[in-house]
Order: structure tokens, then C-alpha cells, then sequence
């Protein structure tokens, strides 16, 4: 692992040094000029040359536009067919070249941010737009006079990220760009360095015991009595499951669930009452679905508004040798 990652810095590296920077250069344009300070372009001009050797590496091409035309065509042929797409770079080498950028020229387009990958039991970093950042307002000002950025601004603002309508948008699109202009060499840019590796799901995740939820999303002042879940076995064993749950929530800054805490005994006018979960068990079958009630919902202690989820346990038919306990999930969010 660490001989492919000092191969892969060593390859960007010789690029960096044998681009020509008569080919790769770029002026900003007035609107960045005006949104960015000296300090900010300079590190942002360092991310669009690290993009620019990159492209033309890859694609064999000394123009700028021929270098960005031909590998987002390759990219976009990839997306469109269906087939597995490569990112420009892997994760860790992106973001190895990142921590050399000035920590303004970053802020100003991006933040990091940490994904809890369920099958892997973990968190992954990935790069997304900085929406307090400046590049959003360079977006802004510029689509005043071109409507394609106005769109992609517009798409910030409602999806609070780009959507798969902008990805799109830029795949059909972008040998209507002229990539030797600043605004579309920072577009894309910026699309490039975005993407992150594909995640590989595995066959095991998909023939697993899956639990969902037809309400989703929630008011904090507002908590229902009940909420419906679904529990799917799409294992090849009949499995054990019950009334039975817990609650979840997920502590962005360490990036791990945590489980909430249900009181014993609620008041409810004046009179106090048990928390209690019936025992009863109920078989599933390969295949089967069955929707459960699951009562107490309002009472657990919900500290805050974000990504929950709702935690099932189950056992499967050798339980009584193996001791074993499984969990399936349903990730909900309180607003």
C-alpha cells in the first residue's frame, strides 16, 4: 500500500515538473480578481495546473481544451454506458496534494468532510463545496451573464451540493466549454478533483437483512408515538427478530454512532408508566417482509437534530451453538 502511494506521488510530481506552463497558464478573470484575495488565486492556480498535467498525462494532448474535452468525454462515455468510471486521482493522493494548498485557498472552494460507509463500518473523507466559501459567490456573480452558472448556483443553493442533474448537465455538455477561459478551467477543476473513488458495494451487503422506513424524516417538536419499519430478509436462513429496538445517533465530529438512552418510566397526567417492549419473536423466511409498530419513539432522549437511525436485532437458526447477534439499520433524520 505505501510503495503504490509514494508511486503515485512521484508520478504527479515528475508531471508537475515537465508541464508547460506556456500551455497550462491561465489569467484570472475580473469577477475572481474581485472575490479572491492574491493569496487565495495563487493557491487556487496551483489546483488548476495540478488538474491541467493531470488531464493532459492521461490523454496524450499538449492544447488545454483537447486535454479537458477528451478525458471528461472518456469520463462521460464511462457514466453514461453504465460501466465503471475512474476518478482522476485516488482519494489519498488527492488529498496528499491538498494539504500543500494554503489553508484559505482551500476554504474558499472546499470542505471535508466524513462518510459513514455502512458496510465498511466506517468513515471515509471526501471533498465537497465549501457553500460559505467564496467560490459559491464567484458562481454567482458570473452567472449574471452566463446562464449556465446561474443554473449551477441556483443547484447549490437547493441541493446543497451538486446534484446529479449539474453532473449530468456538464458530462452532456462540455465541449461547449472553452477550457482556456479562467471560469471554465476552475469549473472543471473543480468537478475533477470532486469526485471521489467509487464505492464498491458488496454482494454480501445486498443479500443481507435490510430494515427501512416509509417516514424518514421528522420534526424534533413533533415526534410521533410510533414509527413503521420494514424488515426485508433477503438472506438464504429464516431469522429471529422481535418488537424489540434501540436508537442511534451519529456524532459527526468523531464520525461514530452513539446509542441514545430510553428512560424506564414516562408521566403522563400525573401517572407513571413502564417502558417496555413485548418478548415476543417472530420467524422470517428467505424472501420475507414483515412491517412492525415500533412503539416508544417520541420518548427516547434525542439531544439533537441530525442522522439517526433506528437499530434492529435478529439472530438466525444457529443461535442456540453460536451465540450470535446480528443488527440491521434504518437511518432517519430530525429537522
Amino acid at each position: 500500500m505505501m510503495k503504490h502511494f509514494i508511486l503515485s506521488i512521484s508520478i504527479i510530481l515528475v508531471i508537475l515538473q515537465n508541464c508547460n506552463p506556456a500551455v497550462n497558464d491561465v489569467t484570472p478573470d475580473e469577477t475572481a480578481k474581485k472575490i479572491f484575495t492574491r493569496t487565495e488565486l495563487e493557491g487556487i492556480g496551483h489546483m488548476i495546473h495540478f488538474v491541467d498535467s493531470i488531464v493532459s498525462a492521461k490523454t496524450g494532448h499538449t492544447g488545454i481544451n483537447e486535454s479537458y474535452r477528451a478525458y471528461i468525454e472518456k469520463l462521460s462515455t464511462d457514466v453514461f454506458s453504465g460501466g465503471n468510471f475512474t476518478p482522476l486521482l485516488n482519494d489519498s493522493t488527492k488529498f496528499q496534494f491538498l494539504e500543500t494548498i494554503d489553508n484559505d485557498a482551500f476554504s474558499s472552494i472546499w470542505i471535508e468532510s466524513l462518510a459513514y460507509i455502512p458496510w465498511e463500518s466506517q468513515c471515509r473523507k471526501y471533498l465537497d463545496l465549501n457553500l460559505e466559501g467564496k467560490y459559491k459567490k464567484y458562481l454567482q456573480e458570473i452567472g449574471e451573464s452566463d446562464d449556465r452558472y446561474a443554473s449551477i448556483y441556483e443547484d447549490l443553493n437547493r441541493a446543497g451540493s451538486l446534484s446529479p442533474v449539474t453532473v449530468a448537465w456538464f458530462l452532456k455538455n462540455h465541449q461547449e466549454l472553452d477550457f482556456t477561459l479562467y471560469k471554465h478551467r476552475l469549473w472543471g477543476t473543480v468537478f475533477l478533483l470532486r469526485m471521489p473513488e467509487p464505492l464498491e458495494i458488496p454482494d454480501t451487503f445486498h443479500r443481507s437483512v435490510k430494515l427501512s422506513m416509509e417516514t424518514r424524516v421528522f420534526e424534533f417538536s413533533a415526534l410521533p408515538d410510533k414509527v413503521e419499519v420494514k424488515i426485508t430478509n433477503n438472506t438464504n436462513d429464516t431469522i429471529i427478530t422481535g418488537e424489540h429496538y434501540h436508537i442511534e445517533f451519529f456524532d459527526n465530529d468523531q464520525c461514530l454512532w452513539r446509542e441514545l438512552f430510553l428512560p424506564e418510566t414516562v408521566v403522563i397526567n400525573d401517572k407513571s408508566y413502564l417502558l417496555i417492549f413485548t418478548g415476543t419473536a417472530y420467524p422470517l423466511k428467505p424472501g420475507a417482509s414483515v412491517n412492525f409498530k415500533k412503539g416508544h419513539f417520541k420518548h427516547w432522549k434525542f439531544y439533537s437534530k441530525g442522522r439517526h437511525r433506528i437499530v434492529v436485532e435478529y439472530t438466525k437458526p444457529d443461535f442456540k451453538r453460536t451465540k450470535e447477534e446480528y443488527k440491521t439499520y434504518a437511518e432517519f433524520y430530525i429537522e
